[in-house]
């Protein structure tokens, strides 16, 4: 077998996301399961040693992914903190973050996610991470789309349910679904759900 030759001394951060790099490609062309650390450090151009250097094991490169993924909701999110946001604010934020994607990318990244979910630690984080953006979105919806913390939560979960299947339509075919009509759609039932209270 060659031997690899690795790039020049890169800070740590650096030497991590050329791991990530690596792997979330493998990932993506492979499967997790179909992916042995190896092959990620070969990719990467670096040796196993390396690899484990920053990383204890396959399934913690796999959880950075993840949480890599979840840091744009974060991101996207922090500025509607704020004040108080409709949901109809809240959704057209994050189907922007959708739009600016590559959708071939994201179809492809769909499948780490489920992969991820089949692991324990990782389906709890994502378990954890729900339940936060959960909690932050009936702390910070506007009161007027449910009077009880209950009801926002409510609200809130569908707006969760109608994102992720707005995301996995487009993914499946991207031309299948016009966004800017589902979310005059998404509105007005959010409409309706104010004007019952």
């Amino acid at each position: 077998m060659p031997k690899i030759k690795q790039s020049p001394k890169l800070p740590p951060e650096q030497r991590r996301k050329q791991l990530l790099g690596a792997a979330q490609r493998l990932f993506v062309k492979k499967g997790y399961r179909g992916t042995t650390t190896e092959q990620i450090a070969r990719a990467a151009r670096l040796t196993k040693g390396a690899l484990y250097h920053h990383f204890k094991s396959k399934e913690d490169m796999l959880l950075a992914l993840v949480e890599n993924m979840l840091s744009e909701f974060s991101i996207r999110v922090g500025p509607l903190k704020e004040k108080r946001f409709t949901p109809g604010e809240f959704t057209r934020t994050l189907i922007e973050v959708h739009e600016k994607d590559n959708y071939a990318e994201f179809r492809n990244l769909m499948d780490i996610w489920v992969q991820a979910m089949r692991i324990p630690r990782i389906r709890r984080y994502l378990e954890s991470f729900y339940e936060e953006a959960l909690e932050m979105f009936a702390d910070h919806v506007d009161t007027a789309y449910g009077k009880t913390r209950r009801e926002r939560l409510a609200v809130g979960a569908f707006t969760f349910a109608f994102l992720d299947g707005l995301a996995t339509r487009k993914a499946l075919k991207p031309t299948s679904v016009d966004t800017q009509e589902q979310l005059k759609l998404y509105a007005r039932l959010i409409e309706c759900v104010k004007r019952q209270d």
